[in-house]
């Protein structure tokens, strides 16, 4: 499978001016195989930044954001994920969720709730907490998806480390932190023996700056692709019998089923 990570600036609260930048940007940087081996992944609330939009406004940006998924999908031929505003349970934009959309090049399409709300930043006070995890089947490769602030949290992923060959990050991870950005990524690669990518913005909004660093990481915990702080893409081919024959050398993964 091809995977490729859009790092790029969002225009804040302004979904039209998000798109036509992802546009523009997704023409002059992202080269895919035309094929259905082709992941896409743009960073957390790509059409709004972290701003936690409800009412009116989610509901807006949500509807758009998945228009503009979905084109991206079936003009590119290729899997494409990013996260929005998304109804809560009752159907509503009160309280909505961080939900990432994944849409495949025939329509396919299936979506994460972000499990860990960031309180620090107020998420938790306007929005819902997901309880499922996803997992799916993308070019003979199992893929897991989760949202920035879940990245912290590895007991969790490890509820689905075993039984996936990548574990995709979707965030807004700010400058501040961004030392934790890369070593969590590198430790969820180590201990779940399989590849981990993590697409961060760049920029600033909502009074925080953001400085990239996507990376993709091979299930050795060895650097495969590695962003600095500017827009780019960066792009790496993975192949799921590495992972396979990796676990089978150095077995670890055993030892914690049975502790767990």
């Amino acid at each position: 499978m091809q995977l490729t990570l859009a790092q790029t600036d969002i225009v804040w609260n302004d979904p039209s001016a998000s798109h036509r930048h992802l546009l523009t940007f997704l023409d002059q940087h992202c080269r895919v195989s035309s094929s259905s081996s082709s992941l896409i992944s743009l960073p957390e609330m790509f059409n709004t930044g972290f701003s936690s939009p409800t009412g009116q406004f989610a509901n807006t940006a949500a509807a758009s954001g998945v228009q503009f998924l979905q084109t991206i999908a079936t003009s590119r031929k290729a899997w494409v994920a990013g996260s929005l505003p998304g109804a809560s349970a009752s159907g509503g934009f009160d309280r909505p969720h961080n939900l990432l959309h994944l849409y495949g090049p025939q329509g396919e399409h299936s979506m994460y709730a972000k499990r860990h709300l960031f309180c620090m930043g107020n998420e938790a006070k306007s929005y819902s907490a997901g309880e499922q995890h996803l997992t799916l089947p993308i070019s003979g490769m199992r893929v897991s998806f989760f949202i920035c602030y879940d990245l912290r949290f590895p007991v969790s992923i490890s509820r689905v480390g075993a039984e996936s060959d990548l574990l995709v990050f979707l965030a807004n991870w700010p400058s501040a932190r961004q030392s934790h950005w890369r070593a969590l990524l590198i430790a969820r690669a180590i201990e779940n023996q399989c590849y981990v990518a993590g697409v961060n913005r760049v920029g600033s909004g909502g009074g925080l700056t953001y400085s990239g660093g996507s990376i993709i990481i091979d299930p050795r915990g060895e650097i495969l692709a590695e962003a600095d702080d500017s827009e780019c893409t960066i792009s790496a081919v993975l192949d799921p019998v590495i992972v396979t024959d990796y676990r089978s050398e150095f077995p670890a993964l055993q030892d914690r089923a049975k502790l767990d």
